[in-house]
């Protein structure tokens, strides 16, 4: 893989690191509860944001200057040491040290670090006046390097100490934590030190993001609650869901805050009473009350509950009971319901649509004028008609129609009312022919009819008719009264050829010959001779 191959791949994965860090962020602050937690959420922001910038420099973003995105990834880079530092004390027990004074101190090489960046142009104390793509060396550059590892020395102590100490249940979680350490420091020092085949690219956010997430899953996931020993009372009461206890015989003997007000109720009017005799007015569309889960609506559909109900069972496998919890799904239903209204109306849309469509493609078939076939569905008819009759040794006849002296009409009267003349044989013609007849503009004042299983003698009849009933329109135009007429030639399959060009053709051919005798006529191919 060459180097410009990796950059660009790399500053994808940097994109997705810098999502995956934001989803840690909001982990960690949605449970600032936990010691730590929330300078973890600062320190993945500030990772989240590196990433991001960095990405960005790798990538072809638009940017004001060839280093701006470099410049500006410094931002989240000097949160990341400081937060750690201070979940490090938040963590091992001593979040008394984090005041404003400490943390107004640890802003101050933030500060200091990123006014270097801006101004390097003009003393090249961060980048050493290298001419490297990513311009670090300078003595700014390795204070900030000493700082920032001093930082994480002094946070690595405390949690080495604190492993060294904690009780043996939380020693492991301990553990992950401090491993979080050495994870974001190597790929640090691998960059620093330009230890890769790419020594301009810097693979910290990828060891950040891993050191954040050992963080979060040790904090979050290992023995939560044997780190944060909430008593029962406050863990229900702060529940959203509600919660009601019943006894074996149904009878409710506790319930929190959320089932009070979820369900409109009392607590203390309620505890005592039977189960489904409190939720009587509620109906139930889905399983009944004992099942496994089910919803309930309100009287007049006002609020619905999700409630799932599961048995209190004692070590000796004896039903004491059961705890049904409840959630208010009402904003859900009306989505819901709003998402099926909006379905019903998508559903019309796309039937329309498909209307439409129908339309369109019934357009592109048509002569806009006449509404007959046009000239490229006559070709894909003729071709298919011709295969199905050499199958089935049947017949076929074509008839090519053309007007008498149609350029005298349009010079006399004008083109309007050629097209009135046009559109009047195409109407005779479309009521004439039959529904296995396939009528078509062939071009200008020429009409071509496909007559599936129609011999010759049985074709001509019926264009004779045509004839007699076209010449008989009497058209109107500026105040006079004129007849049009048109000549016709008819070909048949296999007489006169076997392919639609030949019938074509043929027919033409036999069209001319009726012009040529003097117009108004309907005239036969001549056999073809072999």
């Amino acid at each position: 893989m060459t180097y410009e191959q990796f950059r660009a791949l790399y500053s994808l994965i940097l994109f997705l690191v810098a999502v995956l860090a934001l989803g840690i962020a909001v982990i960690s602050w949605r449970r600032r509860q936990a010691p730590g937690a929330i300078p973890l959420s600062a320190m993945a922001v500030g990772q989240a944001f590196w990433s991001l910038c960095y990405g960005l420099q790798l990538s072809s973003a638009v940017r004001p200057d060839p280093l701006f995105w470099f410049k500006l990834m410094f931002i989240g880079v000097v949160i990341v040491p400081a937060s750690f530092f201070l979940f490090s004390l938040a963590y091992t027990g001593k979040g008394r040290f984090i005041t404003s004074r400490l943390i107004l101190l640890l802003t101050i090489e933030p500060i200091l670090i990123n006014l270097a960046i801006w101004t390097d142009p003009y003393h090249g104390l961060f980048s050493g006046r290298t001419a490297s793509s990513v311009p670090i060396g300078g003595i700014a550059f390795w204070l900030h390097s000493a700082y920032s590892y001093s930082l994480l020395i002094a946070a690595g102590v405390l949690l080495f100490l604190y492993w060294r100490s904690c009780p043996p249940a939380y020693r492991m979680q301990a553990f992950i934590v401090l491993m979080g350490l050495p994870i974001a420091t190597s790929a640090n020092v691998i960059t620093i030190f330009r230890l890769t085949p790419w020594p301009t690219i810097d693979f910290s956010p990828i060891g950040t993001l891993i050191s954040s997430a050992t963080l979060s899953y040790a904090l979050f996931r290992y023995k939560m609650f044997d780190l944060i020993p909430f008593a029962r009372e406050v863990v229900l009461e702060k529940m959203e869901d509600g919660v009601m206890v019943c006894d074996r015989d149904g009878r409710i003997v506790d319930m929190n805050e959320s089932a009070e007000r979820i369900l409109g109720l009392q607590r203390n009017k309620t505890l005592g009473k039977g189960f489904e005799g409190v939720l009587d007015a509620w109906e139930s569309i889905g399983d009944k009350i004992k099942g496994e889960k089910h919803i309930l609506k309100a009287p007049l559909g006002s609020s619905y509950l999700d409630m799932r109900i599961s048995p209190l069972v004692d070590a000796r496998g004896r039903n004491q009971g059961y705890v049904a919890v409840m959630r208010d799904i009402t904003e859900l239903k009306k989505t819901e319901e709003k998402l099926r209204e909006m379905n019903e109306v998508l559903n019309s849309r796309l039937e329309e649509i498909q209307m439409l469509q129908e339309r369109l493609k019934e357009e592109a078939i048509r002569d806009p004028l006449t509404n007959l076939y046009n000239r490229r569905f006559l070709e894909e008819t003729l071709k298919r008609e011709l295969a199905r009759v050499e199958r089935s040794t049947g017949r076929l006849s074509l008839v090519m129609i053309d007007l008498d002296r149609f350029k005298d009409v349009n010079d006399m009267f004008g083109h309007q009312f050629g097209d009135q003349v046009l559109k009047a044989l195409g109407d005779l013609i479309s009521s004439q022919t039959r529904l296995g007849d396939v009528a078509c503009r062939y071009g200008g004042e020429e009409f071509v009819v496909i007559l599936p299983d129609a011999p010759i003698d049985s074709a001509v009849d019926r264009v004779e008719e045509w004839r007699k009933m076209f010449s008989d329109i009497e058209f109107r135009p500026e105040d006079r009264i004129i007849r049009v007429t048109f000549s016709a030639g008819v070909a048949s399959y296999p007489e006169h050829g076997v392919t639609g060009n030949e019938l074509i053709s043929a027919a033409d051919d036999a069209m001319y010959a009726a012009k040529l005798a003097g117009r108004n006529r309907v005239m036969v191919a001549k056999k073809v001779t072999i």
